[in-house]
């Protein structure tokens, strides 16, 4: 096996990404981070193979020396049992900064494979190449990768939880691993709680009176409800000018026909916990459905290890302090924490006072 080293990542990649160096250093960043989710290349001893990683299932690989990048991503197999992929091949061309193929193939046809190498050798004839050889790495390595998938350990040998790691504030609203959700009727402060969470998560440094961040984390914040520019305003009355990079990405359809998109968002903004604003509008479908709820959380795990949902109650149990999130008991069942959110303070008193 070969030690992954992601700086040859970023001598390679930055030929075509140029324009983005702040991304490179993020993905460096949370790549440096997750050692546990870089996969190595085995090239029988040598030291001539690439760089190779799987990110949100992206199967990336990466030859430096050849200053290619080779990413398939939509990784399916069908009800015949084909494995297909979208592979999108990237190389350094200084006059064409956009140096790209883009196709769907078959992982298992070797003719595909094949065709392609020529089609991509015939448009890249001064850097003579072996794309076949490239190409065929990346099809065996993704699909070893995609087959084998998590390969389970046993529990003695799992990673030990250090104390207190997995509670992101102090008192412990949120944590870092699972969903927790925050429900209340319209009106309460839910999403001005929200965005000082992420804030909070993402400067360190609490925004909220009483609440201490001892884990930070990057946040992304995907919203349902509102747009970027009011969250924004939003946000500086929170903390100042002097915002924290809370990223923010926003949706119309539902979180699972929106995953592949905010995939890549939160790729490329080294995403670890999410801000959800709305969960009955994520949905796309009636919450009250085990399954809607089991779509949603699938989703979101798919982007990351732990989030924050925002959501409703019904109107009649606004008029009452109610124990779950409107819609499927699997909301409140299924998630590590709820809190049920009620405005406390007194009408034109200054600031918010939010019970929970």
């Amino acid at each position: 096996m070969i030690e992954p080293t992601p700086i040859v990542v970023a001598e390679a990649r930055d030929k075509w990404d140029a324009q983005d160096h702040d991304m490179i250093e993020r993905q460096l960043r949370r790549l440096g981070e997750q050692r546990a989710g870089l996969f190595p290349f085995w090239t029988g001893g040598g030291v001539q193979g690439p760089q190779a990683w799987v990110d949100r299932n992206i199967y990336s690989l990466n030859w430096s020396a050849e200053q290619v990048l080779i990413e398939l991503d939509f990784v399916s197999t069908d009800r015949h049992g084909e494995t297909h992929a979208e592979m999108a091949v990237y190389w350094s061309d200084p006059l064409d900064p956009m140096a790209v193929v883009r196709t769907r193939i078959a992982l298992s046809n070797l003719s595909a494979r094949d065709r392609l190498a020529a089609s991509i050798a015939k448009r890249t004839p001064a850097l003579k190449l072996d794309w076949q050889r490239m190409l065929d790495q990346a099809v065996r390595w993704t699909m070893e990768q995609y087959r084998s998938g998590d390969p389970g350990l046993l529990l003695r040998d799992a990673e030990e939880i250090a104390p207190g790691s997995d509670v992101l504030t102090d008192p412990p609203l949120l944590e870092g691993d699972g969903l927790s959700i925050l429900f209340g009727d319209g009106g309460t402060g839910k999403s001005w709680i929200a965005l000082a969470l992420a804030a909070s998560l993402q400067s360190a440094e609490s925004v909220i009176g009483g609440l201490t961040i001892p884990n930070a984390r990057r946040v992304g914040f995907i919203d349902w409800e509102w747009s970027a520019r009011r969250h924004r305003r939003r946000l500086m009355q929170l903390t100042g000018p002097d915002m924290p990079a809370v990223a923010y990405i926003r949706c119309s359809r539902s979180i699972f026909e929106e995953r592949d998109r905010l995939r890549r968002w939160a790729r490329r903004f080294g995403i670890d916990y999410a801000i959800v604003d709305s969960v009955g509008l994520a949905c796309g479908a009636e919450p009250e459905s085990a399954e809607v709820a089991n779509r949603f959380v699938n989703a979101l795990f798919d982007l990351v290890p732990a989030g924050l949902g925002i959501a409703h109650v019904t109107k009649a149990a606004a008029e009452r302090p109610p124990d779950k999130p409107f819609g499927s008991t699997y909301w409140h069942n299924g998630a590590r924490r709820t809190w049920y959110a009620r405005r406390v303070g007194e009408p034109g008193a200054q600031g918010m006072t939010v019970g929970l």
